[in-house]
C-alpha cells in the first residue's frame, strides 16, 4: 500500500507489489507512465500496438516505465488516483 506519489516512486521499497493480490515477487503492470504508449488508449489487445509496463520487483525510481510491451501480453493495469494538486 502506498500513501502518496512520493511513496509510490520511492526507490528504497522492495518488493513494491502495488497490486497486492499476487504473491509473486515480480509482477508486470501496465502503467503507461510518462508516455502516450497505452495500448491505443487502453483498448487494444493486439500485438501491433504497444504500451509502457513496469515491474513491481524492481527497486529503482524508474520501475513504472521499464519497457514497451506489445498489447497481446498479460499484465495487470496499474491505476493511481489521488486528491489535490
Amino acid at each position: 500500500m502506498f500513501n502518496n506519489w512520493n511513496d509510490l516512486t520511492d526507490n528504497t521499497r522492495a518488493p513494491r507489489a502495488p497490486v497486492g493480490v499476487d504473491p509473486s515477487p515480480d509482477v508486470l503492470v501496465w502503467s503507461g507512465f510518462n508516455s502516450a504508449s497505452t495500448c491505443n488508449n487502453w483498448t487494444s489487445s493486439s500485438a501491433l500496438d504497444s504500451g509502457v509496463v513496469g515491474r513491481t520487483a524492481l527497486t529503482f525510481a524508474t520501475w513504472l516505465q521499464r519497457a514497451s510491451q506489445t498489447c497481446d501480453k498479460f499484465g495487470r493495469l496499474l491505476c493511481v488516483c489521488w486528491t489535490g494538486g
